[in-house]
């Protein structure tokens, strides 16, 4: 049997992307598998790729095109040319991430604005942000929570996918606890949009725990939630409550906790001093010199 090359091989996934079961999959022998494999690492120097596990690129693949060469990550091709910051922006539209945290970068979020001591914080923040391979290569997401309203919660977690999206162009969604369970409700025709929320590589769930305590509501969620937690994806959840205050079934809790970085933000609204600096920042442009 003739040999394959490393760049045919390259052409097909060595393992199932969880997206497109038996899509382009080729089995390989251990020397093939190692070849492909170093021949990507080697092409995706210097792009937003270049940090991906060794799963990742078991699940990429590499296609030859008339405009040049593209990368099929199960969610989209990408020209291998223009993997950084179009690549970045064009996931970061894709999230839904709410419109007025849109593009909201981490130098945006004042930790200043607390009269509490939010050093703590800062560094567990500074470390997702910074070090997001290794949370990423172990799953774990983060639990941001307070118990009073108008804390932050909300804007810090929009700024952490639009951090990620844009750094390590990682395909992210945002989404209220509230809205999921709609869409849950929907037709059949919605399915594809449950599974992209099952299997995106970050995924914000807003408002975790303020939905009424249902028996489908816990069905609903355990397979969500269950699905992120055996393929190790990097969930991010807000909520009211701790971990342990929430109602609902003890396996959900369990999966929440155990793949969680817990982040208490101060028990301060901050809301209404955030939208007067805001105000006043807007209004400075126009004061006269």
């Amino acid at each position: 049997m003739e040999k394959r090359k490393a760049s045919q091989l390259a052409r097909y996934r060595y393992a199932e992307n969880p997206m497109f079961p038996q899509s382009h999959v080729m089995k390989m022998t251990p020397e093939e598998h190692i070849e492909r494999n170093m021949y990507i690492r080697q092409r995706i120097k210097g792009t937003s790729y270049e940090g991906c596990s060794d799963e990742a690129i078991d699940a990429i693949r590499f296609v030859d095109m008339p405009r040049g060469v593209y990368i099929d990550d199960g969610y989209e091709y990408v020209a291998l040319n223009k993997l950084d910051q179009e690549c970045a922006n064009d996931r970061r539209s894709r999230a839904r991430i709410p419109q007025m945290y849109a593009g909201m970068r981490a130098d945006r979020f004042r930790f200043d604005i607390y009269e509490q001591d939010t050093s703590d914080m800062k560094k567990t923040i500074n470390a997702f942000i910074t070090n997001f391979e290794k949370f990423q290569d172990r799953g774990y997401g983060l639990y941001l929570y307070a118990k009073k309203k108008g804390t932050g919660k909300t804007m810090l977690a929009s700024i952490l996918l639009n951090e990620v999206t844009m750094r390590y162009a990682v395909p992210a969604r945002f989404m209220t606890i509230y809205d999921y369970l709609e869409l849950t409700k929907k037709s059949y025709n919605e399915a594809v949009d449950l599974k992209s929320l099952e299997m995106a590589p970050v995924l914000v769930i807003d408002d975790i725990g303020a939905q009424m305590a249902k028996e489908w509501v816990d069905t609903v969620l355990f397979k969500l939630i269950d699905k992120r937690y055996a393929n190790r994806l990097v969930t991010i959840y807000t909520s009211n409550k701790r971990i342990d205050e929430l109602k609902m079934d003890e396996r959900i809790i369990d999966r929440i906790d155990s793949q969680s970085i817990t982040i208490h933000l101060p028990e301060e609204s901050i809301r209404s001093r955030q939208i007067q600096t805001d105000h006043d920042d807007f209004m400075a442009q126009f004061k006269e010199d």
